[in-house]
This record gives structure tokens, sequence and C-alpha cells, in this order.
């Protein structure tokens, strides 16, 4: 998305057709780039008690 739209002005985007979009291959780096980006969901702190609890009661 972000390829497709820069350097356009939001006039240029809201005129362009949605299946442009469609037609962008998405990429090995383009899901490296997200990793570096993007924080994660889950704390290592939660991690450790789910793992705590599965050790002590198995899975559910």
């Amino acid at each position: 998305m972000r390829r497709k739209l820069a350097g356009k002005t939001r006039e240029e985007i809201r005129n362009m057709p949605k299946d442009n979009f469609a037609k962008v291959p998405v990429t090995m780096r383009d899901f490296e780039e997200a990793i570096k980006r993007v924080q994660p969901s889950v704390s290592t702190v939660d991690i450790e008690r789910h793992e705590n609890w599965y050790l002590e009661f198995g899975s559910a």
C-alpha cells in the first residue's frame, strides 16, 4: 500500500481504482519491513505466565 500511495495527494488516492491495490504483489521484503515496525501484541511476561500455567496444568 505504501509503495502504491507514495507521493500521491489525498485526491489522487481517492480517485484511484480499488482494483489497483489487488495487483500489487506482497514480497518477502514487505514482511521483513513490517516485522521491524510492528510491536509484539503479547508481552514476554504474558508468555512466561502461559508457559508456567502449561507446565502446571497442561493443555486446555
